[in-house]
C-alpha cells in the first residue's frame, strides 16, 4: 500500500482486514466457518468457488447465512464467482435459480482461457482425466469418472410421486434391507419387477431409513418389526439382507414365518451390486419415488475398485450408500430371481449378464459396460 500513490496513509492493513481511514468501510476475508458468519451484515460479499465448496451440511450453512444477510441492508450486492463443478452440486441449483431469477444476473463463459498457450492445453488435456479438463478449462458441469450415475440419468428414473406404493395383487416383491446400527443408517427397500414402456423396469414401492445418532444407536427392534410387516403387507414378500449383519434377526423372522434370504457382501458379490444398479440407472430401467435425498445420494456414490476387475460401491467423507445397497440389493434379487435360466434383463452395451465381470477390467470400461 506505501508503494501506491493515492493510498498510502488512507487505509489501514491488517492481517485480514483492510480498513478506509476516512469513512471507516472495510475489507474483511473471512474463514469459511458457518458459526461465526450468522449476525454479519455486509454491504457487498464476494463468493469465490462455490461449486468446489464441499458438499457438507457445513458448508451449506455458511451459504445460508451469507444469501440470508444480503436483504438485510439495502443496497447490498452479493458476488459469486466459480468455474464449473460437479453437476450433482448443490451449488449447480444455485446457478439454476439465478438462471430464472429478475434479482440475479447470472452470465457463464466458455472456456478454455484465450491467454493460454494450445500446447499448454493439450498437456493439461494428458495430465487431467476428461471430466477435470471440461471443468477446469472448458468450464462444463461434467460429473466424475468414478460415479455411480449421473444426475440426470437419476432424475430421468423419477417415475411417480408418492414414497410409498400400496401393493398390487398378483406380483412378486422383494424387501431388502441393509443394516446399520452406530454409524450407518439402517435402510429397508421394498421393490417389485413391472413392464414399462418398452422394457422390464425395477420399480422401488417403498423405502425407510433409520439414521443414528450420538448416544442412540438404531433400535434393531423397530427395524425388525418394519421389515416383518413390509413383508406381510406386500403379499409375503421374500426378504434380503447380509446374514452376518442380521443372523438372529433372520431366524427370528423364519421363525414368524417370513421368507429369508440371504446375500453374502464378497468381492464378487458387491462387483454383481454395482454392475446392475449402475446399469438400470444408465439405462433408465428404474421406476424411482420423487424423493429429493435417494436422487441426491445416488448421483453422488462412488465406484471404487478393490481388485482387477472387481469395483464396488463407495461414497465420500460425509456423504452415504446406504439407500443405494438396499436399492440395488432388492434390484438385483428380482433380476436374477426372475428367470432361473438366464438370471434377469440384458443390459445394453453388454453381451453377457449385467453382474458378468473381466478381470483387469477398469472403471472407465466397467462404465462403458464393455
Amino acid at each position: 500500500m506505501q508503494r501506491t500513490e493515492g493510498l498510502a496513509g488512507a487505509v489501514e492493513v491488517e492481517r485480514w482486514k483492510v480498513t478506509a481511514r476516512a469513512g471507516g468501510a472495510s475489507l474483511e476475508v473471512l474463514a469459511s466457518d458457518a458459526a461465526s458468519s450468522w449476525g454479519l451484515r455486509p454491504f457487498f460479499t464476494v463468493v469465490d468457488e462455490i461449486a468446489q465448496w464441499p458438499s457438507t451440511a457445513e458448508s451449506r450453512r455458511l451459504w445460508e447465512s451469507v444469501v440470508s444477510a444480503q436483504p438485510k441492508v439495502p443496497g447490498s450486492r452479493l458476488v459469486v464467482l466459480t468455474t464449473a463443478g460437479d453437476p450433482s452440486h448443490w451449488s449447480r441449483k444455485v446457478l439454476e435459480l439465478a438462471q430464472g431469477s429478475e434479482a440475479w444476473r447470472a452470465r457463464e463463459v466458455a472456456g478454455p482461457c484465450p491467454w493460454i498457450p494450445k500446447v499448454e492445453l493439450k498437456e493439461q488435456r494428458r495430465l487431467l482425466s476428461a471430466s477435470q479438463y471440461a471443468r477446469l478449462h472448458l468450464n462444463e458441469w461434467t460429473a466424475p469418472e468414478d460415479r455411480l450415475s449421473s444426475l440426470e440419468d437419476v432424475r430421468a428414473c423419477v417415475g411417480h410421486g408418492p414414497a410409498v406404493l400400496d401393493p398390487v395383487a398378483g406380483e412378486r416383491y422383494v424387501v431388502a434391507l441393509d443394516l446399520g446400527v452406530k454409524s450407518d443408517r439402517s435402510v429397508m427397500a421394498v421393490g417389485h419387477l413391472a413392464r414399462g414402456a418398452s422394457a422390464v423396469e425395477v420399480v422401488l414401492d417403498r423405502m425407510e431409513v433409520w439414521v443414528p445418532v450420538k448416544g442412540r444407536p438404531v433400535e434393531l427392534a423397530v427395524v425388525e418389526s418394519a421389515v416383518e410387516a413390509a413383508a406381510v403387507e406386500y403379499g409375503g414378500a421374500e426378504c434380503v439382507f447380509d446374514p452376518w449383519q442380521a443372523m438372529g434377526m433372520a431366524q427370528r423372522l423364519r421363525g414368524r414365518g417370513v421368507r429369508v434370504s440371504e446375500f453374502t457382501f464378497s468381492q464378487a458379490s458387491v462387483g454383481r451390486l454395482a454392475a446392475t444398479l449402475h446399469r438400470l440407472l444408465r439405462d433408465r430401467l428404474l421406476d424411482l419415488p420423487d424423493d429429493e435425498d435417494l436422487v441426491d445420494e445416488l448421483s453422488h456414490v462412488q465406484l471404487r475398485e478393490t481388485a482387477p476387475g472387481i469395483v464396488r460401491m463407495d461414497h465420500a467423507s460425509g456423504r452415504h450408500d446406504d439407500r443405494a445397497v438396499a436399492l440395488g440389493l432388492a434390484a438385483l434379487h428380482l433380476l436374477e430371481g426372475r428367470d432361473s435360466g438366464r438370471g434377469g434383463l440384458r443390459f445394453r452395451g453388454s453381451d453377457e449378464d449385467a453382474a458378468a465381470s473381466t478381470p483387469g477390467r477398469s472403471i472407465e470400461r466397467f462404465l462403458a459396460g464393455g
